[in-house]
């Protein structure tokens, strides 16, 4: 499977590729459903967060062998595991995808295993990487507990700090605290490099990091408009 957002070169936003999804399949374009909705009779139609990316490992049973990742998403409501199986593995790549990442997936099958309920891709499935929204003006400082959304400036103490992946496609998701709050923040390589020889309890800016907001969760998106410095 490819990603059709590569296939038109970014030219479509994610409304366009939808109905284009919508069109290939022969069906109209359908509601999105949250993650405690999803029903194993019905298409996989959702939007949802990722939350952790877990490495690509092989398999091997009495029928066939290959290859298969697990990914975590939620939707503030609930929790599940997103699996690519094969070739669908290379999607968090192709598609730049790390913890942070908000997702739709559309035409996929939700599978009960004795893992508990797991999204599928399958053959007819697809995933679009929703961008975060551009916002215009400079960063602000604020309190963790006032975070509501734009670029701020965010300075606090690692709590956390659990790093995954390789070279350029390592991430990181850490949680700061500021005495008002403390916030769950995902890094991208570029940071990581800075925070290479940083322990948990050492105090840091988080400048030009993107507020999300989802119910009740709060989380700090470093993507590359993002700068972070050791205090």
């Amino acid at each position: 499977m490819t990603s059709i957002r590569q296939k038109t070169q970014g030219l479509l936003d994610d409304d366009a590729i939808e109905a284009l999804i919508a069109d290939e399949m022969g069906m109209t374009r359908q509601r999105l459903s949250g993650l405690s909705e999803l029903s194993s009779d019905a298409t996989v139609s959702t939007a949802c967060s990722i939350d952790e990316i877990e490495p690509a490992r092989t398999f091997k049973s009495d029928t066939r062998s290959g290859r298969y990742r697990r990914l975590h998403v939620s939707d503030g409501r609930a929790r599940m595991a997103l699996m690519l199986w094969d070739e669908e593995v290379g999607l968090v790549e192709q598609l730049g995808l790390h913890p942070g990442s908000r997702i739709k997936i559309l035409s996929a099958v939700l599978r009960n295993t004795k893992y508990g309920p797991q999204i599928h891709v399958g053959r007819n499935g697809f995933i679009i990487l929703e961008e975060p929204p551009a916002v215009a003006g400079p960063p602000v400082l604020r309190d963790i507990k006032d975070l509501d959304g734009g670029r701020v400036i965010v300075k606090g103490v690692l709590l956390s700090f659990l790093a995954s992946g390789r070279g350029r496609n390592r991430t990181a998701v850490g949680r700061l605290f500021d005495g008002t709050g403390e916030v769950e923040v995902q890094f991208g390589p570029i940071l990581l490099e800075k925070l290479s020889n940083a322990n948990v309890g050492v105090e840091l800016e988080v400048a030009g990091a993107l507020a999300v907001t989802e119910g009740d969760k709060r989380r700090l998106i470093c993507d590359e408009h993002a700068s972070l410095r050791i205090l």
